[in-house]
Parts: C-alpha cells; structure tokens; sequence
C-alpha cells in the first residue's frame, strides 16, 4: 500500500528506456532491445541497393547499433549465452552493410573494413567508457570514484597472472555486479590507455585497444 492505493506486482518495468524485471535478468530488455534492432533493418533493406557501404554503415550505426549501446552496461550480462545473441545480430547487420549472402564469411571485413566490436568487446568498451567519467569525477556524483582499483589482488591461471580488484564476492550476483566487472575492466587496461589526458582521447584509444585483441583473437 502506498498513500492508501494498493500497489499491483508487474513482471518488468521501463526505467529510462530499460525493462527491469522482477527477477533482474534483463530478459524482457534483451529480447526487446533484439526486436527493435531487427525491425529497423527492415526499413532499411528496401534502399539496400541504393546506398553505398560508408551510407548504410552510417545508418545501421545510427539506426541500430544505437539500440545495442543504449544502457548496455546496464542490462548486458557478458555471458556466452548473451553474447552469441548479440554476435549473431550484429553479423546480420554486417552483411547487411558488407551486401554478403547468409553463409559468406565476413570475420576480415568484420574486424578490418567495419572495424566494429563484437559483443564481448563492445560491452567492455562501453564500460570502460563508464570507468574513465567515474575515475576522473565526470559521473554524477554517486558514481564518482566507484571502481575499486587500489591494492589490486593478483590471480594466476596457467596462461597468464593479472590483477583482479580487492572485492570479497560471496555470491555470484557479487561476481556480476557492475562494481566487480568495472573494476576488473580497468584493471585490465594498459597505462597508456588509461592515462589519456581527455575523453575522447581515451575513447580512441579504449575502441583501438579492444579492436586489436579481437583482431589478434580471430587470427588464432
């Protein structure tokens, strides 16, 4: 009861433009975000023929991808299950924009004519976008200095040994909370990036750090 009106339970809720469900798994927004998408690739496909490459890149990025980037950091998991959604969707609009068949294969062009993120690495570019504006007082101001970066941990896997933020997760909400994977993001970035003197010096430097780890990951 609020004010003496009773208050009904609803499945999910538009806050900003985001469907928050009830069990906070971003389902309704996922399947709504991939909905949006695929309908406005279909306004486009009639003037398909029409436009040049740079024209319909211009207007997938505009008209779609917008939709993908919208609050990801918000309602994106980064699970394999969320990101083979995404990577199927944004290759359906790569051919779009490259004018290949279904089954051709675009990985080169992919990294190398579009130079788009595929969803691994777009989720932490918009991140670590979040974490440049909260480490440098840019955010408003609850967000302001949120990451957890100093006295850094150090893991070891039989590849490699990183730093991983001083955050004691007992549960695996803990492990996905924004807070743990933003810290980790940062951390994981080299100085020369994270140093960047402004925004959008950061920004290009970020997008071309991620772009070249997923070129050298699709060479391997």
């Amino acid at each position: 009861m609020m004010n003496g009106n009773a208050l009904s339970r609803v499945q999910s809720i538009k806050i900003l433009g985001v469907l928050v469900d009830d069990k906070l798994n971003f389902y309704d927004q996922t399947s709504s975000t991939i909905k949006k998408c695929h309908a406005s690739l279909s306004l486009l496909y009639p003037i398909k023929n029409s436009l040049t490459m740079e024209s319909r890149n211009t207007l997938t990025n505009a008209l779609v991808l917008s939709k993908i980037r919208y609050c990801m950091i918000v309602w994106f998991d980064d699970s394999k299950k969320m990101r083979k959604k995404f990577d199927r969707l944004l290759r359906i609009l790569a051919r779009f924009v490259l004018k290949r068949r279904k089954y051709d294969s675009i990985t080169h062009d992919y990294n190398n004519t579009l130079n788009w993120l595929n969803a691994k690495y777009l989720f932490r570019y918009e991140l670590a976008k979040f974490c440049f504006k909260s480490r440098n007082n840019e955010c408003p101001a609850n967000l302001n200095q949120y990451l957890i970066t100093s006295s850094p941990i150090t893991r070891t896997t039989r590849r490699k040994s990183y730093a991983a933020p001083n955050i004691i997760n007992k549960t695996k909400w803990g492990e996905k909370a924004t807070k743990t994977v933003a810290s980790q993001v940062w951390l994981d970035l080299p100085e020369s990036v994270t140093s960047s003197p402004s925004f959008n010096v950061f920004k290009k430097k970020v997008f071309n750090h991620f772009l070249e780890i997923q070129r050298a990951e699709a060479v391997e």
